[in-house]
């Protein structure tokens, strides 16, 4: 709770309805990436229009036109180079912005929002994070980026059945995602 409410007072995220945040809902991914986008801009000074703004532009997401309620926000995750690891295995540039974003994908968006903010780069790992996550897949793309939140303290996996486990390919709950942009937002 206090990872949403910090979010909230500075902007980032607002509740969905009647004060509430709805956190054990899983986040989607058109949503995941306003919330990156607010991340950045809040700190690079770059003004973002309102809910209610019609964005007039074009995205170059194939499913995400200038009438969907995110689309300023895919523009700009685009342009600094945010959503490559979302729309990979498509050839026709599909984000699925009403689609459930993994815990993965959420910390590969993240990570790579803080590392613009801190502007610097994604290391090799010391730390070897499939020994850690007995679920790490060591050739996914994300695999560099749950490592670096790891040793940042950004984030920590679960206990499944007696062994540490991170569940890369499940979907994030709001919380979740809340809590590691608000420890990347407490980092700047």
């Amino acid at each position: 709770k206090p990872y949403v409410e910090l979010l909230r007072v500075n902007c980032i995220v607002r509740w969905r309805e009647a004060n509430t945040f709805v956190t054990d809902d899983s986040i989607k991914r058109a949503e995941a990436i306003k919330v990156a986008i607010k991340l950045w801009g809040m700190q690079n000074n770059r003004q973002i229009k309102s809910e209610n703004y019609i964005y007039l532009g074009d995205t170059p997401m194939s499913d995400v036109n200038n009438a969907h309620w995110s689309a300023q926000y895919v523009d700009q995750a685009y342009q600094i180079g945010l959503l490559d690891s979302l729309y990979k295995w498509s050839s026709t540039k599909r984000l699925s912005p009403d689609q459930s974003i993994t815990r993965g994908e959420a910390v590969e968006l993240l990570v790579k929002t803080y590392l613009l903010l801190d502007k610097s780069w994604l290391w090799t790992s010391e730390t070897m994070i499939t020994a850690i996550f007995e679920d790490i897949d060591s050739e996914s793309s994300s695999t560099p980026y749950i490592a670096y939140a790891y040793e940042r303290w950004f984030l920590q996996g679960v206990v499944d059945e007696w062994k540490q486990v991170f569940l890369p390919n499940q979907k994030i709950s709001r919380s979740e995602f809340a809590k590691i942009a608000a420890l990347i937002f407490k980092d700047f």
